[in-house]
């Protein structure tokens, strides 16, 4: 069976005014998180205020926020896979 390294698997959704910098330095729009996880704009900055999901960075002078391709894979590599319900009950 072949293994896949899951830092590889996030590619930045599809943006027309993205400028990538390097791969470790690349940075994700509120709208890009909503699109890797599948979630809501409101989800994302309930974590946002709750202190939860990847760390983000507020740009310098400005209310634009800005996720790390870093922290948005070390959030999902901290993620607890479980299998059941039950068991995720247990691990929170």
């Amino acid at each position: 069976m072949e293994t896949v390294n899951t830092k590889t698997q996030i590619e930045k959704p599809t943006t027309t005014n993205f400028h990538p910098l390097s791969t470790a330095q690349e940075l994700f729009t509120t709208q890009d998180i909503c699109e890797i996880f599948h979630i809501t704009k409101p989800t994302v900055e309930q974590w946002r205020l709750r202190g939860v999901g990847p760390r983000f960075v507020r740009l310098s002078g400005s209310r634009l926020i800005r996720y790390r391709r870093n922290d948005v894979m070390d959030y999902i590599e901290a993620l607890v896979a479980v299998r059941s319900t039950t068991e995720a009950d247990a691990v929170a």
